[in-house]
């Protein structure tokens, strides 16, 4: 059976009411923080059932950005589902121990890395691998 998607009009006090029902119905864990702190004070947290979309000129950090706030929701116990058509898993795996190891992507790929990296790879692959995703 089709939906009725057809527009209707609600009168203020209906979209008040409702408003306030869906603010009463909210709990903190309704609320995600994205694990950069001044993004949740300036901005807010990310918010169960809402969909974020991050839009910015190429080579500006855009995927780094989300693959830092999913890394640190799965920390968190979330799960997340990542999808991007820009690079392979590989590649976000890279990103993501290059986030949590602070090493810079292009030497992790290039494997341009120190021994004491290498061992801080090591170390990373522990904590990320039995994050739910």
């Amino acid at each position: 059976m089709a939906e009725n998607t057809e527009p209707r009009y609600t009168p203020m006090d209906e979209a008040v009411a409702a408003f306030v029902k869906e603010l009463d119905r909210q709990t903190p864990e309704d609320f995600f923080a994205t694990g950069l702190h001044s993004h949740d004070n300036a901005l807010g947290r990310l918010r169960r059932g809402s969909l974020t979309l991050i839009g910015a000129r190429p080579s500006m950090g855009k995927t780094a950005l989300m693959l830092s706030m999913a890394g640190a929701q799965m920390k968190a116990g979330i799960k997340v589902y990542f999808f991007t058509l820009e690079m392979p898993r590989n590649d976000m795996i890279a990103r993501l121990v290059s986030i949590e190891t602070c090493i810079p992507l292009l030497d992790i790929l290039q494997r341009r890395i120190t021994d004491a990296e290498v061992a801080s790879i090591a170390g990373a692959v522990p904590i990320l691998s039995p994050l739910p995703a």
